[in-house]
């Protein structure tokens, strides 16, 4: 199901294809605070798991941006 907030379009999903059920989504989520408000966010190597397990073009396009964003944020660079 997708809302239509005044801030945007949010997803509200049982399921994250590529990452699993919502306890499996929140082992690999992060806390992150915006607009004074502090909430959990697929990490980085969830998200794109997920956008792979998608397929759909428009995710499959921003693969070489999120795979390059994941190697400069790799320990040891």
């Amino acid at each position: 199901m997708t809302l239509t907030t005044r801030e945007g379009f949010i997803d509200v999903l049982d399921v994250v294809k590529g990452v699993g059920e919502y306890s499996k989504c929140r082992e690999r989520s992060a806390e992150v605070q915006a607009f004074g408000i502090r909430f959990r966010v697929l990490d980085l190597r969830a998200l794109i798991d997920a956008k792979r397990a998608a397929g759909r073009p428009k995710d499959i396009d921003q693969l070489p941006e999120l795979e390059a964003l994941r190697a400069l944020s790799s320990p040891g660079r």
